[in-house]
């Protein structure tokens, strides 16, 4: 099996994957509308935190304490990666809704996918960390805001 490859721990998507997610791509959980996919999004991040990654959880669909806490339901307690600073969120959601925010990372302007992209440049530049996973909730949040060229960028 190709060392390269980062396992998620979930074995069935594992299997799914061919071995896990290969590095320096894009790999993205769809799901039909009414399911609920951030289960496997929280359980691979926990996973990769555990094997001693940093991840970064773009959020721009609910409040990043919102997210802990979902992580937290599942039995994941997360506060000592957050406490460390491998676990970070950057808070695309509060600009959306005009709600002030309490993450040390925010984007500016969570409608201009420069901005976004921009802000998590900066976290991982200021990171440099060898393995970071990175995750956007959501997809379908980001079109609706930045439309679908947005995906291209």
């Amino acid at each position: 099996m190709n060392s390269q490859i980062i396992k998620t721990n979930i074995p069935r998507l594992d299997e799914f994957l061919n071995g896990g997610i290969r590095p320096c791509t894009i790999t993205t959980l769809w799901a039909a509308p009414g399911i609920d996919n951030a289960p496997f999004a929280y359980q691979a991040l926990v996973n990769r935190l555990e094997d001693g990654d940093s991840c970064i959880y773009v959020n721009q669909s609910k409040a990043s304490s919102t997210i802990e806490k979902e992580i937290e339901h599942y039995g994941w307690d997360v506060k000592p990666y957050i406490e460390d600073g491998r676990f970070i969120f950057l808070d695309a959601y509060s600009g959306l809704v005009n709600m002030k925010s309490t993450d040390k990372f925010v984007v500016e302007n969570p409608r201009n996918v420069k901005s976004i992209t921009e802000s998590l440049k900066k976290i991982l530049d200021e990171k440099k960390t060898k393995h970071a996973v990175v995750v956007y909730d959501s997809i379908s949040t980001l079109i609706d805001h930045c439309g679908e060229k947005s995906l291209d960028e």
